[in-house]
């Protein structure tokens, strides 16, 4: 089992990682060609949950090898917990993360968080900026007392969440915290699990995981975790080493979400100067759009070195940007990186400087794609940016 001693923090600690790659890529990955990605999940959460955008990046293996660094943070799954909760705050835990790349001697990666893991991710691109390629923070605030949920039946949840006593209990309310409840309650129409709520499943999933050997979480962990969270805050200095990074950023959040409310995702991009996509789904977009993240995952990582080059965030052109030789870029996206310029164009100032691309609801056969006749719907879909 790959685990690594951690020694940040008052209390040292064995993180469990794993490396995810093509078995055939291995013989091509050299700097010029392939990217390196890591993926830091959220509170109670393990590795695990990144399996839908697995499969995506994986994928890319004939064209741009690509590896994927996932772990289980201190205080769940296979990751040692400990303690004191004096051993848990974000910057530990992105410290945990910067001495799992220099392990497996990553000079750099695409970073990619959710919720608790964007904080994290947050926190590691403030310390070590020159390490990351693009940074992607999805259903996360900026930490705080916005990290407490808000409106009656976020509230009305949280004290149920508190007054579970089975495992079952807490998995009926910890779905509807994270899951929109239309969701929920699609039944499969195909495969082996036809007729079956997707509620169903996900909680069968929820209490094998929490029951499971070694994939749950014990109350060192959930307190531990839960203290990180309450003491996260996006710092003045943090946004101003981020903003003035060579990378691209992206916020990516759900309309529905009632554990990070979405006017504090849009908020969080504001500060960052990055665009805040908001997608049709509530806290676990990682699951409940995990088609839409995919693709705006595949455009940030897959096109993130040519954004690099010409020094601007994702989505942000200045009329003084330029690239290193000097010539001014006037375009919002420019053509080598840009799927679409159409789709590119019709997405507007909005998009500029935290603005917020409102998603539209697309139907069970997914969006359409820029340039097909319907390029308003694709334009303004809820991928905000559609790639090939």
């Amino acid at each position: 089992m790959p685990v690594l001693r951690s020694t940040a923090g008052p209390e040292a600690c064995e993180i469990y990682y794993e490396i995810r790659q093509s078995p055939t890529a291995e013989a091509r990955f050299d700097d010029r060609n392939s990217v390196n990605v890591v993926l830091i999940m959220g509170f109670g959460a393990t590795h695990q949950c990144w399996e839908p955008q697995l499969e995506q990046l994986l994928s890319r293996e004939q064209t741009t090898p690509t590896r994927c660094l996932l772990m289980d943070n201190r205080g769940v799954g296979r990751t040692g917990a400990p303690a004191s909760t004096s051993a848990y705050t974000t910057s530990i835990m992105a410290a945990d993360v910067y001495a799992l790349m220099e392990h497996v001697g990553w000079e750099h990666a695409h970073v990619v968080g959710h919720s608790m893991g964007a904080m994290i991710a947050l926190k590691l691109a403030s310390a070590h900026p020159e390490r990351i390629d693009s940074l992607t923070l999805i259903s996360t605030t900026g930490g705080r007392f916005q990290s407490i949920p808000r409106g009656w039946r976020a509230l009305w949840y949280a004290f149920q969440l508190m007054m579970a006593k089975k495992v079952e209990d807490r998995a009926m309310v910890d779905l509807k915290f994270h899951f929109m409840h239309s969701t929920l309650d699609e039944v499969r129409s195909q495969g082996s699990k036809t007729g079956r709520t997707r509620w169903d499943l996900l909680a069968e999933e929820y209490v094998e995981g929490q029951r499971g050997g070694g994939i749950g979480q014990n109350n060192d962990g959930f307190h531990g975790q839960m203290h990180a969270v309450w003491h996260h805050t996006a710092t003045s200095t943090d946004v101003s080493r981020v903003r003035s990074g060579k990378f691209p950023v992206l916020v990516i959040h759900g309309r529905h979400d009632l554990l990070a409310a979405p006017k504090f995702g849009e908020a969080l991009a504001h500060r960052l100067g990055a665009p805040c996509i908001m997608l049709e789904g509530a806290h676990m977009l990682c699951r409940e759009c995990g088609y839409h993240i995919n693709l705006l995952l595949d455009h940030i990582i897959y096109h993130a070195r040519a954004l690099v080059r010409r020094r601007h965030h994702y989505l942000d052109h200045s009329a003084n940007a330029s690239d290193p030789d000097g010539v001014p870029c006037s375009c919002r996206v420019s053509a080598d990186v840009a799927c679409d310029a159409h789709a590119v164009m019709e997405l507007g100032q909005s998009a500029q400087h935290g603005g917020c691309l409102q998603g539209r609801h697309q139907g069970d056969d997914g969006p359409k794609r820029a340039g097909t006749p319907d390029s308003e719907a694709s334009a303004a879909s809820h991928t905000g940016l559609l790639t090939r």
